[in-house]
């Protein structure tokens, strides 16, 4: 992938996984079974199976695009929530 596309999906990370972190900090939009544990993992799923969609990236590049966001978002999400103390 080039520089570009590359800032294009960090930034993409960060936007998505931003706005799933707020809307979270709110209890009517969790579920019964969520956990701060199992945000990271959720947030990741969430931006691999929807970049895609939002950033199309050439079809040889899908797999690398889709673990590159997956690796990402997961760090983000870790990150927001360490340091909200959970």
């Amino acid at each position: 992938m080039t520089k570009t596309q590359i800032l294009k999906l960090d930034i993409f990370c960060y936007v998505t996984v931003s706005g799933l972190f707020a809307m979270f900090q709110n209890e009517k939009y969790r579920g019964p079974i969520f956990s701060w544990d199992s945000f990271p993992k959720m947030a990741s799923s969430h931006c691999e199976s929807s970049v895609l969609v939002l950033h199309p990236v050439p079809k040889k590049q899908h797999a690398e695009a889709k673990a590159y966001v997956a690796k990402i978002a997961h760090e983000i999400a870790a990150y927001l929530v360490y340091r909200m103390g959970k």
